[in-house]
């Protein structure tokens, strides 16, 4: 085909822009879907718990886990709706000692629009744990989207209040406050949390980019942020750091955090952000991120989530395949945070069950996952319909490239 003048002008920019960047990128056969499980191996020994079971009671539509644990207890938050998606979508959220038995649905945030609310990352400031949920909304600030955060403890709950410096217009009539109308230590918390947020708002014209997840390269200064678009097409970006230290993983605790299409991330890695201050925030603001360049690395238009395990390697859950449907739910490792292939990919569920009622999608999918002790949990909807964790032996995964 021929390219047009700005269709060249773009290739030249993306070439010289990412020359000399390290870039993840995909090597050898995709998996075939026509087969079993897309002919992939299964994860041995692992084991599934399911958190909710979706009825028409608490609402059928169910997607997007978010996994993390404080204080000795499990917490999964979804985006949950009556009965489809972007209908009247709320915020709820459950607990577990044991990530085995699971509460009844907590409603974190309720819904106050036709579309309602996404749940986001969970965040640990200064030892508290915080849930976030956010309205998809224009013309807001931070760019794009309204947030709401609160304090949680177990099924207790703070109030609820905008991560904002104003309240958003078109929701005054709700009465929440903003964050510098709460307690001062709240207000001190969402304070901290505010100045870590990184804008990683990457435009590529033509392309919607939305499922998106950062991480560090191992052993060097660089980051990656994986960027999913509407086409089954994974594309990447780079930033070097200057930061006068590295990361490193916690010893006891780190997990993915998958974000939508409004693009400000806390940094990544550590306890699901256990945050104190660090330099290390200013550097990653400061980044030049190069231009979004294809990885190759396939995708069904899932959420893809990528992070370090505890000896370093990369791993990258989601929906690794080249086309059909979001089945299997799928994990890849990679040794140096750049090369994936079908050698070191299993699949995590496979085999969906059919879906129970209208509207449902069927597969396992928009994973999140956390490693913590001597496993890794893997939280996704199965169908968009139930929210479901497997539990995966860190054992088998930190062996597989030694």
């Amino acid at each position: 085909g021929k390219f047009t003048g700005l269709g060249m002008l773009l290739l030249v920019v993306a070439f010289l822009w990412t020359a000399g960047a390290s870039l993840p990128y995909w090597t050898g056969p995709y998996p075939n879907i026509s087969k079993p499980a897309a002919g992939l191996p299964m994860v041995p020994d692992s084991t599934t718990t399911t958190v909710y079971y979706a009825n028409r009671k608490d609402g059928v539509y169910s997607n997007g886990p978010m996994i993390v644990k404080h204080q000795d207890t499990f917490y999964v938050s979804w985006y949950n709706a009556p009965a489809h998606e972007s209908e009247f979508m709320r915020v709820v959220y459950a607990t577990s000692p044991d990530a085995t038995t699971w509460s009844e649905p907590i409603l974190m945030f309720a819904n106050n629009s036709k579309i309602g609310l996404e749940n986001e990352p969970w965040a640990i400031v200064n030892g508290r744990l915080y849930g976030l949920g956010t309205f998809y909304i224009d013309n807001m600030l931070p760019p794009h989207n309204a947030a709401l955060m609160r304090r949680v403890t177990g099924n207790k709950q703070g109030p609820v209040f905008w991560l904002a410096n104003e309240v958003p217009e078109q929701f005054k009539h709700l009465g929440y406050p903003t964050y510098k109308h709460v307690d001062p230590q709240t207000r001190k918390d969402a304070e901290l949390y505010l100045s870590n947020l990184v804008n990683t708002d990457l435009y590529l014209p033509g392309d919607l980019f939305n499922e998106r997840s950062l991480y560090w390269v191992p052993n060097t200064s660089e980051l990656v942020l994986l960027i999913r678009d509407n086409h089954h097409r994974e594309f990447a970006s780079t930033c070097t750091l200057t930061a006068p230290t590295l990361p490193t993983p916690t010893p006891s605790m780190d997990y993915c955090r998958p974000g939508t299409g409004d693009l400000l991330y806390t940094l990544p890695n550590g306890p699901p952000i256990n945050l104190t201050g660090t330099p290390l925030t200013e550097a990653v603001k400061n980044c030049k991120w190069s231009f979004p360049v294809e990885t190759g690395i396939p995708d069904t238009e899932s959420r893809t989530c990528a992070s370090w395990l505890p000896n370093k390697y990369v791993y990258l859950v989601g929906n690794q395949l080249p086309s059909g449907p979001r089945d299997p739910l799928t994990l890849l490792v990679s040794g140096d945070g750049l090369k994936f292939s079908k050698q070191a990919m299993w699949a995590v569920r496979a085999h969906h069950p059919k879906p129970r009622y209208p509207g449902g999608s069927p597969g396992f999918q928009y994973p999140s996952a956390m490693w913590i002790g001597d496993y890794l949990y893997v939280a996704y909807s199965t169908n968009k319909e139930d929210i479901q964790i497997t539990r995966v032996p860190l054992k088998f995964l930190t062996s597989e490239l030694d």
